[in-house]
């Protein structure tokens, strides 16, 4: 019997509503299309991981969030149920908010060094050990604005997707640009990692808040796929009959 494959959820975070408090999500009641609604939430990624685990009882391995040092990384929160948030949680909490708000008095895309890799790792394992078995990455790619975020997008994603994983994209927060970046690493990703399935998901506040399934995309994908195994499956052919046909060549010169 096969091992299951493991099933990541890839989310963008971003900064929200700009205001006084650095959770600046707007609490919404996502609706999805076979119209199971979410509980009121902020984060979308969350409403999505509810979906799957509690709607669909189809559960997420990893949850890969990506983000910049202004990101809304303390509304990660949510995700725990209030009885499990105790003292040792809420002291890491308190360190993520801070250094959010911290980072937001002077936004620029490297960030002015408070909110760090290294305490977003204690962030997702402080997570992760309250909603196990999932386990929660939360992994700093900046603004993706300059080549250097760019490919730290790309080693995040082939360090953090294994081999026949399948992919479940929620492209709802961040900034605009970086779906797009995503797209074709997707599609390389499938190419390197044989992955197993993508679903890709937006959710829309101002479609009557909305969820769009944007099924053309993983068509596309495996049409992709398909189309390169055949163009590599008619190279080797093309050699095979290339070298066949010289030696029938070289046997018919020598009679």
């Amino acid at each position: 019997m096969n091992p299951p494959k493991p099933r990541v959820l890839v989310s963008f975070i971003g900064k929200g509503q700009s205001g006084g408090s650095s959770s600046g999500y707007r609490t919404t009641q996502y609706t999805f299309p076979d119209g199971w609604q979410s509980p009121p939430i902020s984060v979308f990624g969350l409403a999505l991981l509810t979906y799957y685990e509690a709607h669909l009882r189809r559960s997420i391995d990893k949850w890969l969030v990506l983000g910049s040092p202004q990101s809304n990384w303390d509304a990660l929160l949510e995700a725990v149920p209030e009885d499990q948030r105790d003292s040792a949680l809420n002291q890491v909490y308190e360190k993520i908010r801070d250094a959010v708000k911290a980072e937001e008095q002077s936004p620029c895309a490297t960030g002015i060094g408070q909110l760090t890799q290294p305490l977003l790792d204690e962030w997702g394992d402080a997570l992760s050990e309250r909603l196990r078995p999932m386990v929660v990455k939360c992994q700093l790619v900046g603004w993706c604005e300059a080549p250097t975020s760019q490919l730290q997008m790309w080693r995040v994603l082939s360090q953090e997707v294994l081999e026949g994983s399948e992919l479940v994209l929620d492209t709802t927060h961040g900034f605009r640009h970086q779906p797009m970046l995503l797209a074709p690493m997707v599609v390389l990703l499938g190419m390197l990692k044989n992955l197993s399935g993508v679903e890709l998901y937006y959710g829309a506040l101002d479609m009557d808040k909305r969820v769009l399934k944007l099924d053309l995309f993983p068509e596309l994908l495996e049409y992709i796929q398909i189309r390169r195994a055949f163009s590599r499956l008619f190279a080797v052919c093309a050699t095979r009959l290339s070298t066949q046909a010289s030696r029938l060549t070289g046997q018919h010169k020598r009679r």
